[in-house]
């Protein structure tokens, strides 16, 4: 696919310019223990992606909770006391079931922010300034980055790396695969790629494609559909537009649905707490979801019992532990973040894109690099219809041979 660039470039690795490195302190956390920022999540829209990952500009692979059947297996009474929630109901859902049928999305295929600035181009009046020279938003990106910026206070294994294009006065952020990651899914075992699997396997047992439906659990699983909520919402001054995925609807809002390993131990009980909880948390909270469901499961893939957890009392489930990670930390350090891109960023999408790094118990560092590097994501067809405009301000009628590629075209490029 072709993707917004200036003059060419013959390393993609070379800096636009030779600079000192502009950091951001993450530790000590306590900097960022202050009052709790304002944050108003809003739904503005929704998108489908098919079996063949297709973009559909509808609620197609909405899915719909329903209650597996209850089991006899009695849960067990260390979790079902140690661990906050609702009262565990017993079942019995073997996630190994139809791994080799998998039809498995290809992940080779980078998909970037391209789906979510399709369903941007169907709805940019929502963004365009009466001026037409500038965005009506601040930020755009999936949850899934917003999370991990979230958790970096607290994160001490993983590392990220994020790419930013201004266009319009939007920054748009990107997450790119560090080394680390690239490393990581490259030595991954057989075992680890088929517990991968459970957590789709989970979905199918206990969702349909119909309110009141019943799962179909003999059709194969495939990991390229998808429901995607659109959120617009406030972090203190920076206005954000951002997608999720979202698991199902119990009929009246949004459900996230987990797996984890039931816990018989102390130490099992208190890491669910510290390493888990958090980021089930913020990705429940940043979207507006007011309930997780889990299914606890044993070392063979098996389903035993379902909890479930109010998002809004999952910070207090985790009080009882030393050193406790704390919201108001997160989402402070996110909103400081943002300031930090914002003030660092002086060039265009077409004269440089901005990449920020981290690893833990370092420094956030950022370097400029050339707008045709590989780290050029934003895509010439979105920037060429989001400049359709006329001269009175209204939207004209809209560029057809540009719009097709973004709501028709498969994300397969």
């Amino acid at each position: 696919m072709k993707r917004c660039h200036g003059s060419k470039n013959t390393s993609d690795e070379r800096p636009v310019k030779r600079q000192a490195m502009t950091s951001m302190n993450v530790l000590p956390r306590s900097q960022f223990e202050h009052a709790f920022p304002k944050y108003y999540p809003q739904k503005i829209g929704h998108f489908s992606l098919d079996e063949q990952r297709s973009f559909r500009h509808d609620d197609s692979q909405l899915r719909f909770f329903f209650q597996p059947q209850i089991s006899e297996i009695k849960c067990e009474n260390r979790t079902s006391r140690d661990v906050s929630g609702d009262t565990p109901m017993p079942v019995s859902l073997n996630l190994r079931d139809g791994y080799k049928k998998l039809i498995e999305r290809d992940e080779s295929i980078k998909e970037r922010l391209d789906d979510l600035l399709r369903w941007m181009l169907l709805h940019k009046d929502m963004f365009n300034e009466k001026s037409h020279e500038r965005s009506a938003m601040d930020f755009v990106c999936w949850r899934g980055l917003l999370t991990k910026i979230l958790c970096t206070p607290y994160e001490n294994r993983e590392d990220w790396k994020i790419a930013a294009a201004r266009y319009k006065g939007c920054i748009y952020l990107c997450e790119y695969d560090t080394q680390q990651k690239i490393e990581n899914k490259r030595h991954e075992g057989v075992l680890q790629k088929e517990m991968s699997y459970w957590g789709f396997k989970f979905e199918q047992y206990v969702t349909t494609n119909v309110k009141d439906g019943h799962p179909d659990t003999d059709k194969p699983v495939n990991n390229n559909e998808a429901f995607v909520s659109v959120v617009r919402t406030h972090l203190n001054n920076h206005s954000l537009v951002f997608g999720g995925e979202v698991d199902c609807s119990d009929g009246d809002e949004y459900v996230e649905l987990k797996t984890s390993r039931i816990m018989n131990d102390p130490k099992h009980i208190i890491n669910f707490k510290r390493f888990k909880m958090i980021k089930w948390w913020i990705q429940s909270f940043l979207i507006g979801i007011s309930k997780i469901i889990c299914g606890f499961r044993d070392d063979d893939g098996i389903v035993k019992y379902l909890k479930t957890f109010k998002t809004n009392e999952i910070p207090t489930y985790c009080k009882d532990i030393r050193d406790c990670w704390k919201g108001t930390v997160c989402f402070n350090f996110c909103d400081e973040f943002l300031k930090f891109v914002r003030n660092s960023i002086e060039l265009d999408y077409d004269k440089g894109i901005y990449v920020y790094e981290w690893m833990p118990h370092h420094s956030v560092s950022y370097k400029v690099m050339e707008p045709d590097s590989e780290y050029a994501f934003l895509p010439e067809w979105y920037t060429t219809q989001f400049e359709c405009n006329r001269v009175d301000g209204a939207s004209p009628p809209l560029c057809t041979d540009v719009l097709s590629k973004a709501d028709h075209m498969s994300t397969r490029q």
